[in-house]
């Protein structure tokens, strides 16, 4: 399939559109599995044998036009609808997940980004939920007293980074959900969203996503009121560190150079010597072509670009 096939695609979102609907209403195991059936035969109808790789090439032109990322969202949520294994559904709605998250954010109404967002949260748990980890249900270490996501404890290597990614995809989608809805009206969501990265961290998968979980934790840190920016900016300093351009001297992920020059009331010297280390960073950052950073993230990296000489204007860096 390819965009330009009109008959094709538009009977493809069509059958999307159809199983979103049923989705939603509760349906019984054998409804279930008869639309996964309906799905699959559905695929197999349309010569649709490489769906998520379809999905791939037609996401990789957002670039281009915002739509594309809707477009590849809906033919991943249909390629995971195919699936009969739990896990191979579980990855194909975090594909789905992380293009819904870039739609979601390439939108300035409020209350869209709130139903796309929802909408990435909601498919998320119901597939997790499927291979045994249930985001409403958090554990406690016994050693440190955090709190985590519930996760089998039988899960193969492959399953856990299976697992961890989807957690990831559901806990940055969860932020933003809860960022458009208002940060104080979204405070009952946060133990989701720590316990999902704090799972990750018990996989031992910190490190996906450029250190996502130190990004996301340290936007909860400094976003929300009475918690700790100094460990907000330990965090994202971490996740700058690691990922750092051993040629220009930032952070390869550009959303790790924008939050860390954001969070410059948490540096460990003050607000006056964050405010410097951060000028320098954004600086150094808006100098480098997107091209030589993230190749996967060119697109985003364009609007970390355009974030970092709006922070350097609010900044006032000379």
């Amino acid at each position: 399939m390819r965009v330009n096939n009109i008959c094709s695609y538009h009977l493809i979102i069509f059958k999307v559109d159809l199983h979103t609907r049923l989705t939603l209403i509760k349906m019984t195991k054998y409804e279930e599995k008869f639309m996964k059936l309906l799905s699959a035969f559905l695929l197999v109808t349309l010569g649709l044998n490489s769906f998520a790789q379809d999905a791939k090439e037609i996401f990789n032109k957002r670039g281009e036009d915002r739509m594309f990322a809707k477009q590849a969202a809906d033919l991943y949520l249909s390629a995971a609808n195919a699936q009969t294994d739990n896990f191979k559904e579980l990855e194909q709605k975090s594909n789905f997940a992380h293009a819904m998250y870039y739609f979601a954010q390439t939108t300035s109404v409020k209350k869209d980004q709130i139903a796309l967002h929802n909408e990435a949260i909601t498919y998320l748990a119901q597939s997790l939920n499927k291979v045994g980890v249930d985001v409403e249900v958090q554990e406690e270490d016994d050693d440190t007293e955090v709190e985590y996501t519930s996760y089998p404890s039988s899960l193969s290597d492959e399953q856990k980074l299976l697992v961890a990614k989807a957690l990831f995809e559901y806990g940055a989608n969860l932020g933003k959900y809860g960022e458009a809805k208002g940060i104080t009206s979204s405070l009952s969501q946060l133990p989701k969203l720590e316990g999902a990265m704090h799972a990750i961290e018990r996989l031992g998968l910190a490190h996906i996503g450029s250190y996502g979980v130190d990004r996301v934790l340290s936007r909860v840190e400094y976003k929300v009121p009475l918690r700790d920016k100094k460990l907000a900016y330990k965090k994202i300093k971490n996740a700058v560190d690691n990922t750092l351009h051993p040629e220009y001297g930032v952070s390869t992920y550009g959303l790790n150079n924008v939050y860390l020059a954001a969070f410059y009331k948490g540096h460990p010297n003050g607000k006056a010597a964050g405010k410097v280390a951060s000028c320098k960073l954004l600086k150094k950052f808006v100098t480098v072509d997107p091209t030589k950073l993230n190749t996967a993230r060119i697109p985003e990296t364009k609007n970390d670009l355009a974030a970092a000489k709006s922070l350097i204007a609010k900044l006032k860096c000379n």
